[in-house]
Parts: C-alpha cells; structure tokens; sequence
C-alpha cells in the first residue's frame, strides 16, 4: 500500500471511529492516571470539576483523540479503563490491526485535540449522564493534515459506584455547542 494511501485510510480511520455502543454490565476499575499529560485551558478544568460526568467526558474525549504514534497504544488503554461495561468489553475485543502502530510511526501519525466546549444534556435513559464534548482536534501525518471542530457525545454511567463512559459518538453536522 502507497504512504500517500496509507495516510488517507489514518485519517479516514480516526473519522470513522465513532460508533457507540450502550452499556449494562459491571465493571470496576481504579486509578486516576488516566488524565492526559497536556495541561487543559482553566474554564474547562473548572466546568468539570463541578460535574463529575462532564470531567469524565472530557478525559475520555482527549483519551480517544489526543495521541502519537508512540503513545498509541496507552491512549487505548486509558479509553479502556475509563470504560465500563459493555462498552469496555467492546474495546477489549478490537485490537489494533496488526503492524498498525509501526505504520503510524512510519508515517509520523499523530492526533492533537484540545477540548473547546463541554455541555451536559438531558438523556432520555434514566441514569445516564450525556455529555457532549467539543474538540478542535488536527490529525498530521507524514503527508496529510486535517484539523476539524467536531463533537462527540459521551453517555456515562454509574457502576459499582464510579462514573464510567458507556457510550461514544461523533456527531455529524454539529459545528459546536
């Protein structure tokens, strides 16, 4: 496969990973090294720390959308521990492709995402908290660069007595919050 093919199908791939999944099982997990090593802008940092879910939402959104070749694989494992459920079990199940990450490094992959906005919603699943979190996100490789505002909904959930992420979408079509 050609660099320059392969540089669209990493871009394409980062788009496409949106699909949601609900959640109903249990699961607990610990920790609290999940949060991203960039320091964020104060308002965010201050909007979450008076809402649990929506500080959740947010580390899970820079989770999934703030990495680099070499930190690839961490970042999926810090969506996975913040995940709870069916959805956990979910992204256990789908392992990175083989040769996948050696292609990212080959192509200097690397995704920078930056929350711009997070808004807590009505949900209409009693229980779960939905959170919308708003990214201005740019995606570079080697060959390509594609910056784009893009929101995502987050649900979350209690279980076990944590907030977990049971849900993750991108929603096409909405510009910002």
């Amino acid at each position: 496969m050609s660099s320059s093919r392969f540089s669209l199908l990493v871009v394409a791939a980062l788009i496409a990973v949106g699909g949601v999944i609900y959640a109903s099982a249990d699961v607990d997990v610990g920790g609290d090294a999940d949060t991203p090593p960039r320091a964020r802008s104060a308002e965010s940092v201050q909007a979450g720390a008076e809402d649990p879910a929506v500080a959740l939402a947010r580390r899970y959104a820079l989770a999934a959308r703030d990495w680099t070749a070499r930190t690839y694989e961490r970042s999926r494992a810090r969506q996975r521990r913040l995940a709870g459920g069916g959805y956990r079990e979910a992204l256990a199940r789908t392992p990175t492709p083989p040769g996948y990450v050696a292609r990212l490094r080959k192509q200097r992959a690397r995704s920078v995402a930056r929350v711009v906005a997070t808004t807590r919603e009505p949900s209409a699943r009693r229980g779960v908290a939905r959170v919308l979190v708003q990214l201005r996100e740019q995606t570079k490789t080697r060959q390509q660069a594609l910056e784009r505002t893009v929101v995502y909904e987050v649900l979350v959930r209690p279980i076990d007595g944590q907030r977990r992420v049971v849900g993750w979408t991108i929603l096409p079509g909405i510009d910002g919050l």
